[in-house]
């Protein structure tokens, strides 16, 4: 007789955890590690299985069971586990708790465990290089004026270390002469080189040795500047002193580009000529000009037919150009960068796939699985997030259920699952234009529910302890 009691309640157990464990609290946050930055804390913390989002709570005094933090809690968007509190202030230490929550179930751990940091200002010797070059352009036929950011310090042998190229068959222009310019609080230098060829596209190359009067370099996109040669012979006086600058440049689609001015402007007869568009990465390949017009509803703006631009930045370089009162432009301000139209052959290319995606049973009572990759390679550096998307259909079709943020963790784990069941997941790769890849996919068959599963989630719960007692009588 009390053979059959025990196994009656032995049974009894059995089917109450071969049923849905939904009554089951979720599961206690084990872990938190708290890493202090500039005005901002970083947390991370160990995954806790079914958990939907997590709560962060904290303040500026620690707790202990029963008290409270002095500043409001947060909720994380999702169920990664890393988070970063910002507007923080530096100096300040700040204590941290963390719990697991899935719709109205909360975890109990609040205030264990607690983590603690103090976000510091960073040292200032990591100050930002600010040192580049404002602008390039030549001054007349033998001169070429470069202006950086700061007060230069010229290396010996300027001359020499200058290198001005001619794009067109790549044969260098020669420099005589490399001086800083005589009141431009050592900010210009001017470069005498033989005669230009008139509006012919030259790219300069500045050596590293060239520094600010603080010791700071310039970046290596720095070390290169193009410009057009100029017609204008030395010694010629110009025209009267001219405000005429760029304001702005604009690609207005894959194949117009509208130019800016600060005074209306009066094009030459061969409207085309003062303009010139080189790819800024690749000075030497230019963008084929096909027509030039002033907007007829404002003479300070000028429309640029072109051929289709590619994805690229590019330089606009203007030449001899006046405007209505015959000044010519200001030889510091006729060159400007723009990027190329978004709609002009842009982003069509997805993130490259994640690859190793696999899932495995991670909890057999809950029917719990977790999904595992490893990231994308993003070669393009424009990945933002990955799509999971499930099928019971055998892959025929597909319902997205989640998506993962690029920086999370590589880890997904997916509950309300049914027993006796396959399901083919997939993920995708998304960049911020939209593109998205075409995925890779996983399948896992979930066992059946029934005593078999209950004596595994009992033999769990209570570490098969009894059941080794049984074994051993």
């Amino acid at each position: 007789m009390a053979f059959f009691k025990r196994f009656s309640i032995i049974l009894a157990l059995v089917t109450t955890l071969a049923l849905p464990l939904t009554a089951l609290a979720i599961g206690d946050v084990a872990t938190l590690d708290a890493t202090a930055g500039d005005g901002k804390i970083i947390l991370e913390w160990d995954t806790v299985p079914n958990a939907e989002y997590y709560r962060i709570y904290y303040g500026t005094e620690p707790v202990t069971t029963g008290e409270t933090y002095n500043l409001p809690s947060l909720d994380t968007p999702d169920n990664s586990t890393t988070y970063t509190v910002e507007n923080l202030t530096n100096g300040t230490t700040y204590y941290f708790s963390l719990t697991a929550v899935k719709a109205d179930e909360e975890s109990t751990n609040y205030s264990d465990p607690e983590a603690s940091a103090t976000p510091q200002a960073e040292a200032s010797g990591t100050t930002e290089n600010t040192f580049a070059v404002s602008s390039t352009s030549a001054t007349d036929n033998e001169s070429v004026i470069v202006t950086f950011s700061q007060a230069v310090t010229l290396p010996a042998n300027a001359a020499q270390a200058f290198e001005i190229t001619y794009n067109f068959n790549a044969s260098p222009l020669t420099i005589s002469k490399a001086e800083l310019v005589a009141g431009s609080a050592e900010k210009k230098v001017k470069l005498t080189t033989v005669p230009q060829e008139p509006g012919g596209g030259y790219t300069l190359k500045i050596p590293a040795s060239v520094t600010s009067k603080t010791g700071q370099v310039l970046s290596a996109a720095d070390q290169v500047a193009i410009f057009l040669g100029s017609e204008i012979l030395p010694g010629t006086a110009q025209a009267a002193t001219s405000e005429l600058a760029i304001n702005g440049v604009n690609a207005t689609s894959a194949t117009e580009v509208v130019v800016t001015f600060s005074e209306a402007v009066v094009l030459p007869t061969g409207a085309a000529e003062p303009f010139s568009i080189l790819n800024a990465a690749q000075p030497d390949q230019f963008l084929t000009i096909q027509n030039v017009t002033l907007d007829p509803t404002d003479p300070k703006r000028v429309i640029i037919t072109t051929e289709p631009q590619t994805a690229a930045k590019y330089v606009l370089v203007v030449g001899v150009i006046t405007d209505a009162n015959g000044n010519l432009i200001a030889a510091d301000n006729s060159s400007m960068e723009f990027t190329s139209a978004s709609g002009a052959a842009g982003d069509t290319t997805a993130p490259e796939d994640a690859t190793n995606f696999k899932s495995m049973l991670e909890d057999a009572a809950t029917l719990l699985v977790a999904l595992t990759w490893t990231k994308s390679v993003d070669s393009a550096s424009d990945l933002v997030e990955y799509v999971l998307y499930q099928s019971a259909d055998g892959g025929v079709t597909f319902q997205q259920i989640r998506t993962v943020q690029a920086l999370a963790d590589a880890k997904a784990l997916i509950d309300n699952l049914q027993a006796n069941q396959t399901y083919t997941f997939k993920l995708t790769t998304k960049d911020a234009a939209g593109n998205e890849s075409e995925g890779v996919t996983t399948v896992v068959t979930l066992p059946e529910t029934g005593p078999g599963l209950g004596m595994l989630a009992l033999s769990s719960l209570f570490g098969g302890r009894y059941f080794a007692r049984r074994r051993r009588k």
